[in-house]
Parts: C-alpha cells; structure tokens; sequence
C-alpha cells in the first residue's frame, strides 16, 4: 500500500500523451488534452478562491464534461462531491448543505472555468492523506450518508497490483472501457479513474446510448470496445436485443457492480459472451482503513476465485 502517492501525480506520467483518452459520442479527447483542460479548470477555481480541501459539488451528465471537472477538482486540491443531475432538486440541494459545498458546478458554471481558466496558477500540494471525494449513499436504509476517501485510497484503490482483480485483469487484457454506471457512486468514479489514469481508453456512453440496447450495443462496436462494467440487471435486461448481444460477443471483459451477481445471472451472462466475468463489490467498505479494500470473484465454471488486497 501507498500511503503517499496520489492519482493527480500519477495522471502527469500523460502529460504530452497525444493517445484518445475519452470519447463521447463524436467527441475525443486526448491524455494531454484532458489534463491541460483539467488544470485549465483548476486554475480557474484556484483564482476564484477555491482553497484546498474545500468541497465541491459535481452536477453534470456523464460525459467528458464531468471527467475533466472532477480532475480540475482535484488538481485544485477540491474534494469532489459527484451528484446525480436527474436527481430531484431537493435531494441535491440536501447533500450541498450536509457536505458544506462551497461550489456547485452545473453546466453554466462548467462553460464559466473551462473560458476563464488559466494555466499560470500555482496549484497546492496535494498528499496521500488529504481528502479527495465524498460520495453518498443511496439512502435505501434511510438518509443518505457521505463517505470520505483520501487520495491515498483512491490512489491504492485504482492501482493495477496483481491482487486488484478487476484493474489488473482489465489492464493485461483491454484497452478501450465502456462506462455505463453512475458516476454518483463510489464503484463506478473508480472504475472511471482507474481506466483513464492506467492509460486506458475511457468510452462514455451517452443518456441515450445508455437508455437503449440496440444504440449501446452500436457504441461498443463502433468503438472497439473490449470491456464493459454494468449492473447485473441491465445485461439480462439488454442481452435479449440482438446488437447488444453482438457487441457483447466482442468483449473480454465484463464486471458487475450495484447489485449481487447470481449465479443463474452469470451462468447466462458467460454463456452469451467469450470475455471474462467479474463480479465486483465491496466499494463502501474502502473509507474505514487508509489502504483501501477490494475484493473481486472471477467466474470460472461456476466457481469463484477470489482476489483481495
């Protein structure tokens, strides 16, 4: 375990990396790309008074948008506080005042950073132990809590270590992702980091891509997608459209995460595709210890194999 690197440290390691880091739709963007246009938006927090460790709402779709604001967060040494923009009003505004929020970034204020930014800032010093995000819970079981994770977790969290199942598996076999979770929770905004900051090709899909199985299936394909993290429920509900399952013959990849794999769910699931299938869980239990615990199952004729670190 690293109790001292960060992922904004690792994240400069692309710095001059012209390779597709994030594609949405017909838009690309490059590693180089995203981290200028990151530190363009950290700069613009920085000179608007945004001081480290203050904490920092994110109300956007899933998309490049969101990648880049999270990472100028970050860089600006923010915490970043990812919400879900269909959620009703009231439940956002209720976690901006539980978190002390100094900032809400919607779409108008996203379009404010990225035009008044500027790269000359000097950005704080951010370390293992500083805060990086707060996420929330669903509140299933009453009132939603936020959980806080240090940069160190996220860091170790993301780290492609043997016994880190699903990124080292991930990292040894693919290279373009397909996001499909909900960046509002924790599993799926380490999924997305853990693509973008291991050199991997981040494909987001879009609302409408994400809402319908015949477009989704079209996205994977059309962008040779080879490995795909969604919801146990989505994939049997989506496996019975024809271009999904196309798509899904092509991918080596599959982890399940926001819901418990079955075994009759992944007997059906690895009988429809050649890639392999995870079984990830365990997300909300990271914040209680500074190194971060993950465990993933990899189904092998319906036995688990497990990996934890």
């Amino acid at each position: 375990m690293n109790k001292t690197r960060t992922v904004n440290e690792v994240m400069q390691a692309w710095k001059d990396d012209e390779r597709t880091a994030l594609i949405c739709e017909d838009k690309e963007l490059s590693f180089a790309g995203l981290i200028r246009l990151s530190q363009r938006i950290a700069g613009a927090l920085v000179s608007g008074g945004i001081s480290k460790g203050e904490r920092i709402v994110l109300c956007l779709d899933p998309g490049i948008e969101f990648v880049t604001a999270m990472f100028g967060v970050l860089y600006a040494g923010g915490v970043c506080v990812p919400v879900d923009s269909s959620w009703p009003e009231e439940r956002i505004e209720c976690i901006c005042s539980d978190c002390r929020a100094v900032l809400t970034i919607k779409p108008e204020v996203y379009r404010r950073l990225t035009a008044d930014g500027t790269g000359s800032v000097e950005l704080p010093v951010v370390s293992g132990e500083d805060e990086c995000c707060v996420y929330y819970t669903s509140g299933s079981t009453g009132r939603p809590k936020g959980l806080s994770v240090a940069h160190e977790v996220l860091f170790n969290y993301t780290s492609p270590f043997e016994e880190n199942v699903m990124i080292s598996y991930t990292l040894k076999n693919c290279r373009r992702v397909v996001s499909l979770l909900n960046y509002a929770y924790s599993f799926s905004l380490y999924d997305m980091i853990s693509s973008v900051r291991n050199g991997l090709t981040l494909i987001i899909a879009s609302q409408e891509e994400r809402q319908s199985p015949a477009r989704l299936g079209e996205c994977i394909m059309r962008n040779k997608a080879d490995a795909l993290s969604a919801t146990p429920s989505m994939l049997l509900r989506y496996i019975e459209d024809e271009t999904f399952a196309d798509a899904l013959r092509q991918l080596k990849r599959i982890c399940t995460s926001g819901e418990k794999l079955t075994e009759q769910a992944a007997a059906i699931i690895t009988g429809r595709t050649r890639g392999q299938l995870i079984a990830g869980y365990g997300s909300s239990e990271i914040r209680r210890r500074r190194c971060s615990m993950w465990t993933a199952g990899l189904w092998q004729r319906r036995r688990i194999i497990y990996g934890r670190w």
